[in-house]
């Protein structure tokens, strides 16, 4: 197979659905400009959105793609990379044998780095994914009326299969950090958190802020939106976490734990080439490191 990744245990695809275009994967040979290609989502939505930052050189080199996306995310994608064609629901065309008889070649998106990331200066200066500005006015709105303070947006879990442990926090472990009067924090945790804001609340009286109708989970437009009117997000490595760098949104970014610890978080720095708005933020042994570094960027926005 062309693309080893796709034999490991991890990517759980299905051989028979991977035999429909194992025969097309790209393999390192010559693409002509006129050659017909499909591109196929990875696996999560955070390494979809990290991957569809190539996009813009893969649509501007090649005029004969179709891009499989994630349905929450085709929208955002179509606006953000102005074309509305090449972007297809995930599986239109791959669970297809008919359909695919049209394509010359298959590429997973993790793949395209092979052909536009090969150096440091290969990556973009800043990402492109934008909001809707009429959705920006209304958050705006709802957020000048909690306060006049600075609004700092806080995403703690993730909710990955076997990794989600070593990436994620609790409210409790960041008190020190919320329970500063001299800001507003902005709940952007997707899942079922509620619980642990209403403990977080009565222990400390320090509110954690829902902002109405946006869903946290589904509404990647929405959520852009959100985050373009705060003055710094933190984050653990999540799915929201990836939007926010892929939107250019100022983001401080809580590396996960070794064993959780993929490519992009892992620098040598304290940034990534991948996302140039997200500062990378060690959560060292002793906890209390990982607070006075937050509390440091804190400051700035003073």
């Amino acid at each position: 197979m062309a693309d080893g990744r796709l034999k490991l245990q991890s990517f759980y695809l299905p051989d028979a659905w991977i035999n429909n275009f194992k025969n097309k994967l790209w393999d390192g040979e010559k693409i002509n400009l006129s050659s017909k290609i499909l591109v196929i989502k990875e696996q999560g939505v955070g390494d979809e959105i990290l991957y569809s930052s190539i996009y813009p050189d893969l649509l501007n080199k090649f005029p004969h793609v179709k891009i499989e996306s994630e349905t929450r995310l085709l929208d955002l994608f179509k606006k953000s990379y102005a074309n509305k064609n090449a972007f297809i629901p995930y599986l239109s065309i791959s669970e297809s044998k008919e359909k695919l008889k049209e394509f010359e070649f298959v590429i997973m998106a993790g793949t395209l780095g092979r052909l536009f990331r090969n150096s440091i200066d290969d990556f973009p200066e800043s990402n492109c994914l934008t909001a809707n500005t009429q959705m920006e006015k209304e958050i705006l709105i709802k957020l000048n009326k909690i306060s006049n303070k600075k609004k700092i947006g806080i995403s703690w879990k993730s909710k990955r299969e076997f990794l989600g442990e070593g990436k994620s926090l609790s409210l409790e472990s960041l008190s020190p950090l919320l329970c500063n009067s001299n800001f507003e924090f902005i709940n952007l945790q997707y899942g079922d958190v509620e619980e642990e804001i209403i403990a977080f609340y009565k222990k400390y009286n320090k509110k954690i802020h829902t902002i109405s109708n946006v869903d946290l989970f589904n509404d990647f437009e929405k959520i852009i939106a959100l985050m373009k009117q705060l003055d710094l997000f933190i984050s653990v490595s999540n799915s929201t976490a990836h939007l926010a760098g892929a939107a250019n949104i100022k983001t401080c970014l809580i590396k996960p734990k070794s064993h959780a610890l993929f490519h992009y978080w892992n620098q040598p720095t304290n940034s990534t080439p991948w996302y140039p708005s997200i500062k990378i933020i060690d959560q060292q042994k002793d906890p209390s490191v990982l607070i006075d570094r937050l509390k440091e960027e804190l400051r700035y926005l003073i």
